[in-house]
């Protein structure tokens, strides 16, 4: 039973003597229960909670507790008139409110604040409390993207009572404006394949190589006055990226997973339900599972996040050949990956030795990539 299946429906939690602990299993497969065990503990969701003690019976001591999770607080209060009508009326209040924008969330900007945005989408129709039914998300986007002189490209999601807005600035030169004198220097060795130069002078052609630290683009003028550098150079050049992997690895061995907490979302404000305050290992990865709930089809503005607890020791493994060259590139590969961002892979060659500690490999690359790099000046 997950945590978000048994808070819904409900649940109950039965404890045993260690000693039964096999019994109860034995009686588990008979039943077709589907168990797991906590400690001497184990949780049932409340309807199949009578069809289980039917089974136990007097073979088996136990002790139970009330139902518990949302449903178990329906079920104790099922008598209760009042609180039935309360629970509708909350049911009811949450789809009505899931019906209106409650929330707007900003992201990919990175000039203007989040404020700014949502005061360009205000204008244009959008703004916390408006009806999403009266909103024409593409509407609304096409009047930002046009009015707006910060904003190049917006998408608008719905989330339940939320909106999601996902900006992308309007990349402006001016918006780079930087103060004092700069020449542009060679960050690499390379031969020089294309300039563009938007203030200053090029001291270099293409065709020419050059070193790490060589003046590509000056900001002296030629009438001697001085001026801030700024232009792209690129250029072919070579480089190495090498890897070394030991043939024995430690991995992770899981031998536990346990339900550490429960919590509800409201409009941003989260309640806990449920926490397992237990000893677990040294160890443990933590696992989140977060849910929208919906009523009738539509999201409201709650969600239920599943904290769960997955033990582990580690453990040492020796890589077979065909393992150790599969881990290898696999790393490789990432870190090429990352040299060349911001590259053109022109060629590429590989080499590679492997020995009883493990693996090398290395590969040699050419590439076409902007070397430009500022370096200020003061004048006196």
């Amino acid at each position: 039973m997950t945590g978000l299946i048994g808070f819904l429906v409900g649940y109950r939690t039965y404890s045993f003597d260690l000693d039964d602990i096999s019994r109860i299993s034995k009686i588990a497969l008979e039943g077709n229960f589907d168990i797991r065990f906590l400690g001497t503990k184990i949780r049932l969701p409340l309807y199949k909670c009578k069809k289980f003690e039917a089974l136990v019976g007097t073979r088996v001591k136990f002790t139970r507790s009330n139902p518990l999770g949302l449903g178990g607080a329906l079920y104790m209060a099922r008598r209760s008139y009042l609180s039935m009508v309360a629970f509708f009326l909350v049911a009811i209040l949450w789809y009505l409110s899931s019906l209106f924008v409650w929330d707007v969330r900003v992201s990919g900007n990175e000039i203007l604040s989040d404020e700014a945005v949502i005061e360009e989408i205000k204008a244009a129709g959008l703004q916390r409390g408006t009806l999403w039914g009266k909103i024409d998300k593409a509407e609304v986007e096409l009047s930002v993207v046009l009015s707006s002189e910060e904003i190049s490209w917006i998408q608008i999601n719905r989330y339940g009572s939320v909106a999601n807005v996902r900006v992308v600035d309007r990349y402006s030169y001016e918006s780079e404006k930087k103060s004092g004198y700069a020449n542009i220097v060679s960050a690499r060795d390379g031969i020089i394949e294309e300039i563009t130069v938007r203030s200053g002078v090029a001291v270099v052609k293409v065709g020419d190589t050059v070193k790490k630290g060589d003046l590509l683009i000056s900001g002296i003028l030629a009438d001697g006055t001085f001026t801030y550098a700024k232009g792209e150079v690129v250029a072919r050049v070579s480089d190495a990226v090498s890897v070394k992997k030991d043939r024995v690895v430690e991995e992770k061995s899981y031998y536990g997973e346990h339900l550490f907490k429960i919590s509800l979302t409201f409009f941003n404000k989260e309640l806990n339900i449920f926490k397992n305050y237990g000893n677990f290992g040294e160890n443990y990865d933590i696992i989140e599972k977060t849910e929208n709930l919906t009523l009738l089809g539509k999201e409201l503005p709650i969600s239920v996040k599943v904290t769960r607890i997955r033990e582990y020791e580690l453990e040492k493994r020796v890589l077979d050949d065909s393992e150790l060259f599969e881990e290898t590139k696999k790393i490789l590969d990432e870190r090429l990956a990352e040299r060349l961002n911001a590259s053109t892979l022109l060629k590429v060659k590989y080499h590679s030795s492997v020995s009883e500690g493990g693996y090398q490999l290395s590969a040699d690359i050419v590439a076409s990539e902007d070397i430009a790099m500022d370096l200020t000046f003061k004048v006196n």
